[in-house]
């Protein structure tokens, strides 16, 4: 599970892609792999601040049931007061998701090509 800040990059805690770096090249490499489901969330620019404040302040290790990728971008969502999950797991937050009105999933099949609109995510 990542998260990506428009005009900052992916915040991805559990894999390798470097913190801040483009979306386009994360996506290409998990489509490449699997199933994806994005959701793009409508926010402002101070929303995206304090998503940004907390996911920079985040480094490290990753517990597998505390402090996950999943629980990092519900805390993230939740800086910006979207509910996100009390429960660290990617479909928790997705049926959280789900619900919000300002938030609209797309679904990229293993092998699929990215929607145009997530380019405005990469730095």
């Amino acid at each position: 599970m990542a998260i990506a800040v428009e005009g900052f990059g992916v915040y991805s805690f559990g894999t390798r892609t470097p913190l801040g770096s483009s979306i386009s090249d994360y996506l290409n490499d998990q489509v490449s792999a699997r199933d994806n489901l994005l959701y793009r969330i409508e926010t402002n620019a101070l929303q995206d601040a304090a998503v940004l404040e907390y996911l920079r302040g985040k480094f490290g290790n990753l517990g597998l049931t505390e402090d996950n990728c999943a629980a990092r971008t519900s805390n993230a969502l939740a800086r910006a007061g979207i509910k996100g999950s009390s429960r660290p797991l990617p479909f928790a937050i997705g049926t959280e998701l789900d619900s919000n009105p300002l938030a609209t999933a797309t679904f990229i099949p293993q092998g699929g090509v990215l929607p145009v609109w997530v380019d405005v995510f990469n730095p």
